[in-house]
């Protein structure tokens, strides 16, 4: 049934992005997985052929998603069975012999911490946006038990301990918390002196707590009086985001944003070792305690022998950050998560390399469709990733060898691929220079790499003309580059990579192709700028509107070319979409997307529908918005768990795909 629904929604897409075709597809839902999904809709009848209106926007859904998110935590179950994964989207089990998928629970919301009974029965999430809380999951069902609190704090850690089965938490609020997970009854909360909790776990034996602030402190409470009995001070007062007792709770383990992973004997209060790595987010003991393992940013797993803190080796199969590491509890497997997308497995005594499991992800900042419907282009942290629309499973990973890619695109027939990135980042982690990459879709093989020039330290897009013959750069300006002449935008020939046109000194947030009127509409700080690519000639200014002097971040334009809508953020981190009529120039009216939850742009995308009836917008707590654009009035919501980056049409309108930076890719439509 699986496979037969993939190959479903292939030909859908496929006729969907075919120029030209009249045929009817189908619609239907497939899960990225054969497993529980509390929200998952499941396909049950004939697909039908619905294109998306204001008239059926409140039916659409999401049918399918691309990626499983971003490894937040790792952790066995009590008897080794099995393994849970905490990502931004959920929790996935996964069986310890076979390492087969057994179970997926979608949180709707980050997770960011999880923790088992010690029955292994039950499992525990903390969740951040959009709901702040802490979840008690049924492991058999995959059901939800219990919610404890109601719009908690931010909570960054919780543990559970094997003595009586009380729950911790503690997060952004300053306080510890305390839960019976049987009763679900609030049993207590002790102040942590008003600091931030990173990092909180409990003893073997139960009696005793440990939590490490941002503030570098770490406090060790004993439970039955709910005393305060030690304070440790990590090394470099920063922040400690990991915390965990040795099998016989002689030991303490720590780490955090400093690159140091430090032993304290807990009776004396006194380090024994601190050893140099990078920032580290997670640490496990052996069972047998004479090995420490520590997750590395730096896409290493370090593995200690204790108690003196010789480095006993050093794991470096991964690619990209390693977020957790946790030991089995016979202590003969080591599984480690990165933000590589992918779940490694070691012997746990000589570090040998036993398995891998991919199919998790990373930020994703950008989304591109193949005109054919087969092919989805993501990029990010890790690079350029290329989907197969079919299977749901990345087929490709394009190593461009630089940092990051902030933009991806397809030529117009779909021949050539591009990216735009960064290519040479500072210590502080800021672009210092940007590069080009164009390569064959269908071979992948690479046709140019465009180094994009002096002053390119703020990749913003790439985008092919619509005749396909030229593709175009945009790199932002920096603050500190307001005084230089910064050559923002640049026109460059497919076939020879030849240099064509420089369009320089802008402000550079956003750029899209007006086809009707065979122009580049730029969005900078305060203004919107038309373009003749080509010749390099600006066509108009404008400058007027009730919000554009504070912020443009995003753009799109209607089919027809004559209305432009524009994405901005006011001066209280409210997101504003502003509607101009583009024969008049002029500002037609304003909508608001709402307040962001953080101090960051809330409109990050917008398009239009192929038709023109509806507007999607993507923002920056994790919505994505319908409008009319006849009332412009809101007709649905839909959601992911972080920043959506991206939101896109199929050619007939019959889906709409988004990315977010919690690591998926999901489309959307109207279930049969």
């Amino acid at each position: 049934m699986k496979r037969l629904t993939f190959h479903i929604i292939f030909a859908i897409l496929l006729v969907a992005c075919t120029p030209g075709s009249k045929s009817p597809r189908s619609n239907t839902e497939f899960s990225p997985t054969p497993t529980f999904s509390p929200t998952a809709p499941i396909p049950t009848a004939t697909p039908r052929s619905l294109v998306i209106s204001p008239a059926n926007a409140s039916d659409v859904s999401e049918l399918a998603r691309l990626g499983k998110g971003i490894i937040k935590q790792i952790l066995w179950s009590p008897d080794g069975k099995n393994i849970a994964v905490a990502t931004s989207i959920g929790v996935y089990f996964y069986d310890a012999s076979s390492y087969s998928e057994i179970l997926y629970i979608d949180t709707g919301s980050q997770v960011t911490s999880i923790a088992y009974s010690p029955d292994g029965k039950m499992l525990a999430t903390s969740n951040d946006y959009p709901a702040k809380n802490i979840k008690l999951w049924d492991i058999a069902s995959g059901k939800l038990i219990r919610t404890l609190g109601a719009d908690l704090p931010l909570i960054n850690s919780i543990a559970i301990n094997k003595k009586d089965s009380i729950l911790a938490a503690g997060g952004a609020g300053g306080k510890i918390s305390f839960w019976n997970i049987q009763t679900g009854e609030s049993i207590e909360v002790m102040d942590a002196d008003g600091r931030r909790i990173e990092s909180i776990t409990f003893n073997n034996s139960g009696d005793m707590l440990a939590s490490g602030g941002r503030d570098g402190i770490i406090q060790l409470w004993n439970l039955g009086k709910g005393e305060l009995i030690k304070t440790l001070v990590a090394p470099g007062e920063f922040a400690v985001m990991a915390l965990t007792f040795s099998p016989t709770n002689t030991y303490l383990a720590s780490s955090g944003n400093d690159g140091k992973v430090t032993l304290w004997d807990i009776d004396k209060g006194k380090i024994l070792f601190s050893g140099q790595s990078d920032r580290t987010t997670s640490l496990s003991f052996s069972p047998d305690g004479a090995m420490l393992a520590s997750a590395n940013d730096d896409s290493k797993v370090r593995v200690w022998n204790i108690p003196n803190g010789k480095l006993a080796y050093t794991l470096t199969d991964h690619t990209n950050a390693v977020t957790a590491v946790s030991y089995s509890p016979d202590g003969k497997t080591l599984v480690s998560g990165s933000e590589d997308g992918t779940l490694r497995f070691w012997d746990g005594k000589s570090g040998k390399h036993l398995q891998t499991l991919d199919g998790f992800s990373n930020y994703i900042l950008d989304i591109a469709l193949n005109f054919n419907g087969k092919t989805i282009l993501s990029s990010g942290w890790q690079g350029v990733d290329v989907w197969d629309v079919e299977t749901l499973q990345v087929i490709k990973r394009i190593n461009i060898g630089t940092d990051w890619q902030e933009s991806v695109s397809f030529s117009p027939n779909g021949e050539y691929s591009a990216s735009l990135g960064c290519a040479e980042v500072d210590n502080f982690g800021y672009c210092q220079r940007s590069n080009a990459l164009i390569w064959d879709s269908r071979s992948f093989a690479t046709i140019q790499t465009i180094d994009v020039g002096e002053n390119s330290t703020d990749p913003v897009k790439v985008l092919f003309s619509p005749d396909g013959k030229f593709f175009i750069t945009a790199d932002g300006r920096t603050e500190t580059q307001a005084t230089k002449e910064t050559k923002n935008i640049k026109v460059w020939d497919i076939k020879t990579g030849e240099l064509i046109t420089v369009i320089g000194n802008l402000f550079v947030s956003d750029i899209i192709f007006n086809t009707v009127r065979d122009e580049l509409i730029v969005g900078g700080l305060d203004q919107i700028i038309g373009i003749d690519f080509i010749a390099g000639r600006q066509n108009y200014t404008i400058t007027a509107g009730k919000f554009l002097q504070l912020s443009v971040d995003y753009l799109a334009i209607s089919p027809d070319g004559e209305t432009l809508v524009v994405g901005e953020m006011t001066g209280n981190a409210e997101g504003v979409i502003s509607i101009w009529d583009m024969s008049t120039k002029a500002e037609k009216q304003t909508i608001s997307h709402g307040k962001a939850r953080a101090a960051i742009p809330q409109i990050d995308s917008l398009v239009f529908s192929p038709n023109g009836l509806l507007l999607a917008s993507g923002a920056s707590d994790g919505t994505i918005y319908l409008w009319d654009t006849y009332s412009w009035k809101r007709v649905a919501v839909l959601r992911h768990t972080d920043i959506v980056s991206k939101v896109i049409f199929s050619d007939d309108g019959k889906f709409l795909i988004s990315s977010s930076f919690d690591g998926t890719i999901r489309i959307w439509g109207i279930q049969p």
